[in-house]
């Protein structure tokens, strides 16, 4: 009988000591999210930090070319007009941050 009680308590020891290793894992829970929450946050601020609209310049070119044949009839004669138009847009932007506020100059 004294062989049986042993096992019980082996049972009941190993049972006890599970029982804590799944009380610290899920106390260390909120610890180890609040880590790799920092710790993706780091990554993000880092990648963001490479590239920023707030600093930069801006050039857009447009250039347009329309054509237009337009014949008119009129007393018998046949009017031929053919018009060819051109245009160019060239912008440069630059944007500057200021505090929170962007400016564009």
């Amino acid at each position: 009988m004294k062989l049986l009680n042993r096992k019980g308590q082996s049972a009941v020891e190993y049972a006890v000591i599970i029982a804590v290793v799944i009380a610290v894992l899920i106390g260390i829970n909120i610890y180890i999210k609040r880590g790799l929450m920092g710790r993706f946050r780091s990554y993000g601020d880092q990648a963001g930090s490479q590239f920023s609209f707030a600093n930069g310049t801006t050039n857009v070119t447009e250039n347009i070319t329309s054509s237009r044949l337009e014949t008119t009839t009129s007393k018998g004669l046949i009017n031929t007009n053919f018009t060819n138009d051109h245009q160019n847009r060239n912008e440069t932007s630059n944007l500057s941050n200021v505090g929170n506020e962007s400016l564009y100059y």
